[in-house]
């Protein structure tokens, strides 16, 4: 159930996310923890395949490794910054197929 306390949750990852992106280097920091569990999640549930990261559209060989990197961060900054105000977050949601199930993940937030 969405509930006020989760909608200001959620403003604050999103104003936590667009400090971030100021920097390659604050985006890294940011990222980092929370790459690194996706990172556990995926390949502890890995299904046959590859994980195909779809802001970049290319292999993640490590999330971690990917998603604080310089073309990932160069790809999402470039999305939340040519429109007025950031995208929905459907457009950086994407959805991870695992030998356990899907597995949601927001690019912008890390959540």
């Amino acid at each position: 159930m969405l509930t006020i306390s989760n909608i200001a949750t959620q403003a604050d990852e999103d104003a936590a996310a667009r400090c971030a992106l100021e920097s390659r280097t604050a985006w890294a920091k940011h990222m980092q923890a929370k790459s690194n569990a996706l990172e556990t999640k995926l390949w502890e549930n890995k299904s046959e395949g590859m994980y195909i990261c779809n802001i970049c559209n290319t292999n993640m060989d490590t999330a971690e490794a990917h998603l604080c990197g310089q073309k990932h961060y160069k790809k999402l900054w470039s999305l939340t910054h040519n429109v007025d105000g950031l995208p929905q977050h459907a457009s950086l949601m994407q959805v991870f197929d695992t030998a356990c199930g899907e597995l949601e993940f927001n690019h912008l937030t890390g959540q």
